[in-house]
């Protein structure tokens, strides 16, 4: 085909930014490399909205095309791997549909080191403090305490991939939600076990379309996944591979945007009722202990908003030791992310009032506190 670089924009219903996202692109694509040599693809599984439509309609230097793909983002993305695969192209990466900051500049960041050598870009975002809930509270503690490299923004959603990454990634074991949002994370995992070559690289601020009233949804895929991969590689000694890391400044932004303060109350209480019901027929006992069980239930029971960072890194570590034991059936990682919910969106909200009107240190500091208690949990444990 002659086509040296590929570009997928995985999409389900995203009239409202998917023209904007093409033409930040496209533009990338004009500004640092030959457009005959590229080609863009929409991901698109299905959609009702015209997304499809808009895409390509949207005038562009750079061939695009429309491919369909089976339901779930993580679908969409092992068929797009498959296609470059197939077709020999050295370099591609993937972009969410659903940014409002994107920046044409992003394209020449995630693939310029590809053609150095590296295998994987994952980027580094500065984010709003009341959102990238799932990365703060598991993604990031979990790469974090699990293997020997904390990348800050495993589930990025842009990233760059070589041909020789993509090939590895379709022969790995997979679990359902890696075909739905799990897919990041079981990318990211892979990335290291792996010994690929990694780079971070700084994009700046990311801002994209709300994603709270996804949180529960988005959590249990990732939690599933990203457990999944690590049991399979918990005791496996890794080789790394080259690994630069970005000393730019990551996590917290300056940015802030707290629409959802005023449904706290209601929300509490929404996740009061689900963990009484949970504990009543016996989950956290059997999962959590009864000691640590009890411990959380006081504060929900309370409905306290102060669940803390220490408490959510002892119920994770302690879930995590008991995934990662022979015993365990992978089948029970649907009980557990569905039980978690309450707690883990406990700790999100509670860390929101927590953090509101720290400094965007002070705020990421937190953040990282619940990683390295996890870290020294998990340790200790071995």
């Amino acid at each position: 085909m002659g086509i040296k670089i590929a570009i997928g924009i995985p999409s389900y219903n995203e009239a409202d930014y998917i023209r904007f996202v093409l033409q930040q692109v496209d533009a990338g694509i004009k500004k640092c490399f030959n457009p005959k040599e590229c080609i863009i693809f929409n991901l698109d599984s299905n959609s009702i909205d015209g997304t499809r439509k808009i895409f390509l309609s949207t005038k562009t230097a750079t061939r695009k095309e429309s491919m369909t793909t089976p339901p779930g983002k993580g679908r969409a993305m092992l068929h797009f791997f498959k296609y470059c695969v197939k077709n020999d192209i050295p370099y591609c990466a993937t972009i969410d549909a659903d940014l409002k900051s994107i920046k044409s500049d992003w394209v020449y960041g995630l693939i310029h080191p590809l053609e150095a050598g590296f295998d994987y870009t994952i980027p580094v975002y500065t984010r709003n403090r009341f959102e990238s809930n799932i990365t703060n509270h598991f993604a990031y503690p979990l790469l974090h305490s699990v293997y020997p490299v904390g990348l800050r923004q495993p589930l990025g959603g842009e990233f760059g991939y070589s041909k020789r990454f993509c090939k590895y990634l379709l022969r790995q074991p997979k679990q359902k939600k890696t075909f739905q949002y799990g897919i990041d994370i079981f990318i990211s995992c892979n990335a290291i076990v792996g010994g690929f070559n990694i780079k971070e690289v700084y994009l700046g601020q990311k801002i994209h379309a709300p994603s709270f009233y996804h949180m529960e949804l988005t959590f249990r895929q990732v939690f599933e996944s990203g457990v999944f991969v690590s049991m399979q590689h918990r005791n496996k000694k890794i080789t790394l591979g080259k690994i630069a890391l970005s000393n730019r400044s990551s996590g917290i932004d300056e940015f802030k945007y707290f629409p959802h303060k005023q449904v706290i109350s209601k929300l509490l209480k929404q996740l009061q009722a689900r963990f009484l019901r949970y504990q009543k027929s016996g989950y956290y006992d059997q999962y959590l202990g009864h000691g640590l069980t009890k411990k959380v239930s006081r504060v929900i029971r309370g409905g306290q908003s102060n669940l803390a960072g220490d408490l959510w890194a002892d119920v994770l570590a302690t879930v995590l030791k008991k995934c990662y034991q022979k015993s365990f059936d992978p089948k029970n990682l649907s009980t557990l992310s569905r039980i978690l919910i309450p707690i883990y969106r406990w700790r999100a909200a509670s860390c929101w009032l927590e953090i509101e009107n720290m400094t965007t240190k002070e705020a990421e500091n937190v953040i990282c506190n619940e990683a390295f208690r996890l870290r020294k949990k998990l340790i200790k444990s071995n």
